[in-house]
């Protein structure tokens, strides 16, 4: 039976980010399922792991999309691929953003976040 836990258990192992992404989100959406703030933040971490900034920014807003509530782990997945891609200005701006939405930046933000800087 596939659901968000399998879902989530093959975007961990999916190869390419690409695929990552075709089996991840969008897959999803084919199953008849919402994919979850987890799912999303799996396929983030995909883009961040080879610095495909522009589509962790996507996901990112797709999560906003989808009316889900974001959590920090969703911010500094993207953090760290802006971080990644040498993408500081945004980065800045993503903390910002986190900020205002009243979530709590712990270490894993902070650090690409000086980094990026």
């Amino acid at each position: 039976e596939t659901n968000h836990i399998t879902t989530g258990a093959a975007l961990s192992h999916c190869p390419p980010w690409h695929h990552a992404l075709q089996c991840g989100v969008r897959d999803t959406f084919a199953q008849g399922l919402r994919p979850d703030v987890v799912t999303f933040n799996v396929t983030m971490s995909a883009c961040e792991k080879v610095t495909s900034w522009l589509d962790a920014v996507v996901l990112l807003q797709e999560v906003s999309k989808q009316e889900m509530r974001q959590s920090v782990i969703t911010f500094n997945t993207t953090v760290s691929a802006g971080e990644k891609a040498g993408r500081w200005q945004e980065v800045l701006l993503l903390f910002q953003s986190a900020v205002a939405k009243t979530l709590q930046p712990d270490a894993f933000t902070t650090s690409p976040l000086l980094n990026a800087c």
